[in-house]
């Protein structure tokens, strides 16, 4: 069995299909659809039935202009649902930021601000998070590392940052999540990172639609690629894929699912 920790099941490219149902015939048995947003977080507890797929509440970082006084609250009360595993999407993105000319996001200091707001939120409510590090990792580790003692964990998603920094994460007890990533040639930090990281702090995931695996990059990614994803990763270790699907389906578990 595998878990997808991170994809989007509320992505307009998955209106109509049956991702979940492909992703049970490929022997990924549950699913974590990731909020970007309030209105997301309410559109993924609509998916959410708490045995194939499961959801998560919080605003990611290229999505906080739209942050309202009331977001916090708000993000309060979609977590009481039981389906929720973890706040997230959460952290900091230094390329959506008021520098983008093209795609303008919130400054630098107001996406601090929001990310330490739902790290205390994850604190109060006893759930794990789901980080997003773009461009930002320094600032990140900066603000994370103070909140480590107060939050039940975590797992930095789509690592990829290679084998320095993953000793830094795995140093404060984050789980790394790994994708399509570590199936690009042009991505050796990303596999530097899975050879150095004890499985037992791996966790799968796609981030569909985006970030498709070899031999299906460029196209919509989804769920049922996670087995690719998991080969890849059993390579680099050195063990079998069944293995890795046991392993990362028991990390996940103990992060995400031993309270639900």
């Amino acid at each position: 069995m595998f878990v997808d920790t991170h994809c989007h099941l509320t992505d307009l490219k998955f209106h109509g299909q049956d991702v979940v149902g492909r992703a049970k015939a490929a022997n990924v048995n549950r699913i974590i659809s990731i909020a970007c947003d309030a209105d997301d977080a309410r559109k993924t507890l609509e998916l959410a039935d708490g045995e194939s797929v499961w959801a998560t509440v919080g605003f990611h970082p290229a999505y906080a202009l739209g942050w309202r006084d009331d977001s916090l609250a708000e993000l309060e009360a979609l977590a009481q649902s039981p389906h929720v595993v973890a706040i997230g999407e959460i952290g900091l993105d230094y390329v959506y930021d008021d520098s983008n000319l093209e795609f303008p996001g919130a400054t630098r200091k107001q996406q601090e601000i929001i990310f330490e707001a739902q790290l205390d939120l994850a604190s109060r409510l006893n759930l794990p998070v789901v980080i997003h590090n773009r461009d930002a990792t320094e600032r990140l580790l900066e603000i994370v590392k103070p909140w480590r003692e107060k939050i039940s964990g975590g797992v930095f998603h789509c690592f990829g940052a290679g084998e320095a920094i993953a000793k830094q994460v795995l140093d404060l007890d984050f789980h790394l999540g790994f994708g399509g990533l570590v199936t690009f040639k042009n991505a050796p930090l990303a596999r530097e990172s899975v050879k150095i990281c004890p499985i037992e702090r791996i966790l799968l995931e796609t981030d569909a639609p985006y970030l498709a695996p070899v031999p299906f990059r460029g196209k919509t990614n989804e769920s049922a690629f996670i087995p690719l994803i998991a080969q890849t990763i059993a390579d680099i270790k050195g063990v079998t894929i069944e293995e890795i699907g046991e392993t990362t389906s028991r990390n996940a578990s103990d992060l995400f699912f031993d309270t639900h």
